[in-house]
């Protein structure tokens, strides 16, 4: 972290000791573990509806994440009667490579 010194914390001390928003005030072990446990639920839950940073630097990666996500929470059921087929995706870097990605999406079976 660049311009933390002593000089920076000191210049801003105030700040840095003012509770007075956003703080919690737990009065007992159990209350401030409640607290813990439901922040790093939150920060779960953050991490999970966050789409995964792209391995293969293609933006059709976080793409077809997204679409995995929705098929996986089930919204995509409603498209299994209508569409009836299966698709598969070969993703290249450039035309003429081998697939650096491939992806199947099974909107006949479910």
């Amino acid at each position: 972290m660049t311009g933390l010194t002593p000089e920076t914390v000191a210049a801003k001390w105030e700040k840095v000791n003012d509770f007075s928003a956003g703080a919690t005030n737990p009065e007992s072990n159990q209350e401030m573990m409640e607290i813990i446990m439901t922040n790093l639920e939150k920060q779960k839950e953050q991490a999970a509806a966050a789409p995964a940073a792209p391995k293969s630097g293609l933006v059709s990666e976080q793409i077809f994440s997204m679409m995995k996500e929705f098929l996986a929470r089930g919204e995509g059921k409603p498209l299994i009667p209508k569409v009836k087929a299966v698709f598969g995706f070969e993703i290249t870097k450039a035309k003429g490579q081998k697939p650096t990605l491939i992806y199947e999406i099974d909107l006949k079976n479910g």
